[in-house]
């Protein structure tokens, strides 16, 4: 199985660096397709290429976490489309994090030339909400994990994040509505 262009030590070296990267997916998943996996690779690889590419390093880490948030197989197509609006929430968390991160200095700009005693409260309730944001999307993707695997403590974390998750928006909501009404 020696490769055009590279030694058996290089081989064997590639070969290994490829199998930590494999060790990333779920063991029943390395069981059944890691030689495969490797082989394609092996092939693939560059004449005299030591080390796995970063483009390849990241498609083994995106399948990776692909295989892991995959729901068992045989579950209803409810638990699939449920799991799928969780990812859905992950993602726009992170869009609500970054929103919030690249119009700062606009906000701010807006809130001291309306009323710039208003602006410490508004930057302390935007921060707050931008540094909780990455807990938000672990959380959100862990229970796409857990209700996928159809862990219980998934399910109850999901009943508790969505009956309190509206009642710190709703928070939100009241005190920008005070500090709206303020200028």
């Amino acid at each position: 199985m020696n490769e055009p262009g590279l030694s058996p030590g290089e081989l064997a070296s590639l070969e290994r660096r490829y199998r930590r990267r494999l060790a990333w997916y779920p063991r029943w998943f390395r069981r059944e397709n890691e030689d495969e996996i490797l082989a394609v690779l092996l092939a693939c690889a560059q004449d005299g290429q030591r080390r796995p590419s970063l483009e390849a390093t990241l498609d083994l880490l995106k399948g990776a976490a692909r295989m892991w948030m995959r729901p068992r197989p045989g579950q209803p197509r409810s638990v699939f489309a449920a799991i799928r609006l969780m990812w859905a929430g992950a993602l726009a968390e992170l869009g609500v994090a970054i929103t919030i991160l690249a119009t700062l200095g606009s906000v701010q700009a807006a809130v001291l030339h309306a009323y710039p005693p208003a602006w410490h409260a508004t930057q302390m309730q935007l921060l707050s909400q931008a540094a909780e944001a990455p807990l938000i999307i672990g959380l959100w993707l862990w229970m796409a994990w857990a209700n996928g695997k159809g862990k219980n403590r998934g399910r109850a974390a999901l009943a508790v994040f969505l009956v309190f998750n509206p009642a710190s928006s709703r928070h939100y909501r009241t005190s920008m509505r005070n500090t709206s009404s303020l200028a």
